[in-house]
């Protein structure tokens, strides 16, 4: 990846420095500035670590960094049991912090007026790992498209827009004017679903599984490793074989089921706190550790933003933390 001077984070705390942050991302410059300090990194996993090669990869980072940073403390925040497992079982700092806790549920919430015209939406990059094919089986289908390097010129690409050219796209990524949705309207798209679509086999979190959930759709879903199902439900969610056909009647299921919105966003909020309740407590405990004498839960609304990741230059880490020291 290119250094572009920027990465997706978010500023916990200058004192002492705590940040939360994508792990691979170049964070060297902040690293730098912060050398001799103590300051603590809380890693988000945008993949899957179910794989001890991932792990060994992790603990050498981890250990070079430390060697050459003392005062820095590497947190990893799984998306899963097995992740968690695997880190502490080779000596990481870990804890079961799911990124999907951060989904802000009070952009994706239920519309009760909304009028259903799709019955299943798919939400996700046009990357083979998202197997789209997968729903080529469901007539009423709507399609959320997130479009990347490459972009049009890649087979995949090329494959998904003509096999769901009779889909309903919320954003075309033909289209000269094709954009991402923000969050506002991703959920405005939701709620004129019935059900939503997870076919991925291995990623991370899948932030959409979350959003689906919040807005009260029910979830077909392939098994998967990296961590989606932490917020599942056998009430309302589906595991499928990876078969088009599948998919259909999974749809099909739960329309049939016609579980109430409220019963599944209500279910996913709880599953969401008990993983927030986990974070705080982790900062609480840094910042008990370093006599610093703050309630981060009453912190908590002025710093919570969707996802607690923002795409922003290291400049302004850089900035904030300098003014901190200038400061004291």
């Amino acid at each position: 990846m290119r250094d572009s001077g920027c990465a997706e984070y978010s500023v916990i705390s200058t004192d002492p420095p705590v940040f939360y942050l994508y792990h691979g991302r170049n964070f060297e410059p902040v690293y730098r500035l912060l050398r001799d300090s103590a300051a603590y990194f809380l890693f988000a996993f945008a993949g899957c670590k179910e794989d001890q090669t991932e792990i060994d990869r992790l603990r050498k980072y981890t250990s070079l960094h430390e060697k050459k940073f003392p005062g820095h403390k590497f947190i990893y925040l799984c998306n899963s049991s097995k992740e968690l497992e695997l880190l502490r079982e080779n000596d990481l700092e870990a804890s079961l912090i799911n990124h999907n806790c951060f989904v802000d549920e009070r952009i994706f919430t239920v519309r009760p007026d909304a009028e259903k015209l799709y019955d299943a939406v798919y939400d996700a990059q046009i990357a083979r790992v998202k197997r789209h094919y997968l729903a080529s089986g469901i007539e009423s289908l709507a399609l959320i498209m997130y479009l990347f390097y490459p972009g049009l010129k890649e087979p995949y690409v090329r494959d998904v827009i003509g096999r769901f050219e009779r889909a309903h796209w919320f954003n075309k990524p033909y289209r000269k004017d094709y954009r991402v949705l923000t969050p506002e309207e991703v959920s405005g798209c939701l709620s004129q679903c019935r059900v939503g679509l997870c076919l991925s086999a291995v990623e991370g979190g899948m932030y959409a599984s979350v959003q689906y959930m919040l807005c009260g759709l029910p979830v077909v879903s392939t098994r998967s490793n990296g961590g989606r199902d932490e917020f599942f439900d056998d009430r309302y969610v589906e595991i499928v074989d990876d078969d088009p056909e599948a998919v259909r009647k999974g749809v099909e299921d739960l329309i049939e089921r016609n579980v109430p919105p409220e019963l599944i966003r209500g279910e996913t909020i709880k599953k969401i706190t008990a993983h927030r309740e986990r974070f705080t407590s982790l900062v609480e405990g840094i910042y008990r550790d370093h006599g610093t004498r703050r309630d981060f839960r009453e912190e908590w609304d002025s710093i919570f933003f969707n996802k607690m990741l923002k795409l922003q230059k290291l400049d302004y880490a850089k900035r904030i933390l300098t003014q901190k020291r200038d400061a004291l």
